[in-house]
């Protein structure tokens, strides 16, 4: 089921701040969401609202953005989820490889795959390893989110 919270998450500053489930959409607009209103000095400004998806939504909506609309009343911008002509996949979030995947079935084979399929040899440049590595972490991704995403959902259905 796809899952999309939009709200004031000032108890997390950024992504860095946690490690798996939802993950932070893109945004357009103004990037800070609140304002104190003050004048001067005084005046703080800050991004405490977010929209997090799960990777069903991602999957469903991918091309889907939060826009920031403008201040009118409050002290927090409005927030819109609109499909974006600009935005598609592009989230905040890393790859992260977890050393446990290694005694898992498939993973051996998709870093086979995926890791010099011809030849290191032909490696040229660091660019080169760098794009070897983007779609590897791509391909991993999908394979996580395919083997490791339903053992997760067992293991929370049987608590």
């Amino acid at each position: 089921m796809p899952w999309l919270i939009i709200g004031d998450y000032n108890c997390i500053d950024n992504s860095d701040d946690k490690r798996g489930g939802l993950m932070e959409i893109k945004f357009e607009g103004n990037s800070f969401t609140w304002d104190n209103k003050r004048k001067g000095a005084r005046r703080i400004q800050a991004r405490l609202d977010k929209g997090l998806v799960n990777w069903e939504w991602i999957d469903m909506y991918s091309s889907n953005t939060i826009k920031h609309l403008n201040m009118i009343a409050f002290d927090h911008r409005p927030l819109l989820t609109a499909e974006s002509k600009h935005l598609s996949k592009n989230f905040n979030r890393k790859f992260i490889f977890e050393h446990h995947w290694l005694e898992m079935d498939g993973i051996e084979q998709i870093i086979k795959e995926n890791w010099c399929p011809d030849s290191c040899n032909k490696v040229q440049s660091l660019s080169e390893i760098g794009s070897m590595l983007s779609k590897m972490g791509k391909n991993i991704s999908v394979w996580a989110r395919h083997n490791i995403c339903p053992i997760e959902k067992e293991l929370k259905a049987s608590k």
